[in-house]
């Protein structure tokens, strides 16, 4: 991601702490998870295989049932585009496949609300920037939804599985859309 992306991100998000004093005094959560990414389709109609996604996260617990957090995010999938060698009739009529890793960064702001008492099953949306492909800085803002299970391990501690879609708005260099699922420990 380009430095003045993220200094941006990270100037809006304590501006943001700053101005509302019982967000900076709320209890913060960290959480850390990974999983798979099923892909969407790319810009010319090609297909990629199921990937991997990672994630860090931090927040602060705005209310009982409410929670703000900030993701970084890295999903990477395969481009596997299928070709035809030229050859001589009637030989080498089989396909080859010419792989490339595509990756995703991603910085998220998320709202998650809370949809029992418990705070075992939640909501998640929010809106992030996205940057595909990173090596040639193809960025795209995007929007997230998605929903999670957050179950007690201890007195802090949760064990999370989310589920989530992100969509990234014009077009890209990689797929238009991907959905991580993830596991993972918040505390």
């Amino acid at each position: 991601m380009k430095p003045t992306v993220i200094t941006g991100i990270h100037a809006f998000s304590l501006a943001c702490l700053l101005a509302i004093p019982a967000t900076a005094s709320a209890q913060t959560i960290v959480e850390v998870g990974g999983g798979w990414n099923y892909p969407g389709t790319g810009p010319s109609g090609e297909t990629y295989s199921h990937g991997w996604t990672a994630r860090v996260s931090v927040g602060p617990q705005l209310a009982s049932n409410f929670l703000l957090r900030i993701d970084g995010i890295m999903s990477q999938f395969v481009d596997s585009v299928q070709f035809y060698q030229p050859c001589p009739f009637p030989g080498c009529t089989h396909a080859y496949y010419n792989a490339q890793t595509v990756n995703i960064l991603g910085v998220v702001a998320n709202g998650i609300l809370n949809v029992d008492h418990r705070g075992i099953f939640y909501l998640i949306g929010g809106a992030g920037a996205y940057d595909v492909n990173a090596r040639n800085h193809d960025l795209h803002m995007g929007l997230s939804a998605g929903a999670g299970i957050a179950l007690p391990v201890g007195p802090r501690l949760r064990a999370v599985a989310e589920a989530r879609w992100n969509g990234l708005v014009g077009g890209t260099t990689g797929p238009s859309w991907f959905a991580p699922v993830t596991f993972g420990l918040r505390y």
